[in-house]
């Protein structure tokens, strides 16, 4: 499957569609083409931006397709605000299309993990995909995204306490 990027009703539309080929043979994947945007870039446009540490990972009940992409979600514990309004200190952070060929993969992320984020909260015109995909994000947890550069795993504490760093000029 590709994934092309498409905005308002049209992408609610993909989505469904995406999540429906979702069951299709493993040889599909999805792909992002063109030019997607940085992590930085993603970080002053969506809703929150943040560094957090990882305190659990979630998976759903029912098996998907894609059994290894199992992890639907990560609590995490909110380190630095970069960008938002968020006054919580733990969140919940979504993948939208868990179990399909356009899963993230958030395994990495396991707990005592660090990690810098742009996200955005549930969108109600995306409920269909979400029972389709078998989730139910509630309406103050997050939501990453793919194509583009959502989410970067950090290597300690340090790292989180100062993302982003700022780039040197010679």
């Amino acid at each position: 499957m590709i994934r092309v990027k498409v905005t308002g009703a049209g992408a609610v539309g993909l989505f469904v569609l995406a999540a429906l080929l979702s069951q299709a043979p493993e040889g599909m994947a999805c792909t992002c083409l063109g030019e997607w945007p940085s992590l930085r870039q993603t970080m002053r446009k969506l809703p929150l931006a943040a560094t957090a540490e990882v305190l659990a990972q979630g998976r759903l009940e029912r098996a998907r397709l894609y059994t290894d992409l199992d992890v639907a979600y990560l609590d995490v514990r909110i380190i630095k605000k970069v960008h938002g309004t968020e006054q919580r200190q733990t969140i919940r952070l979504w993948d939208p299309m868990v179990g399909s060929s356009c899963s993230l993969d958030l395994r990495p992320f396991s707990p005592g993990s660090y990690i810098a984020f742009a996200a955005e909260p549930p969108s109600p015109e995306s409920k269909e995909l979400f029972e389709a995909l078998g989730i139910n994000p509630a309406a103050d947890d997050y939501l990453l995204r793919g194509c583009g550069t959502y989410y970067e795993r950090l290597d300690s504490l340090e790292a989180a306490q100062h993302f982003p760093k700022k780039s040197k000029r010679p």
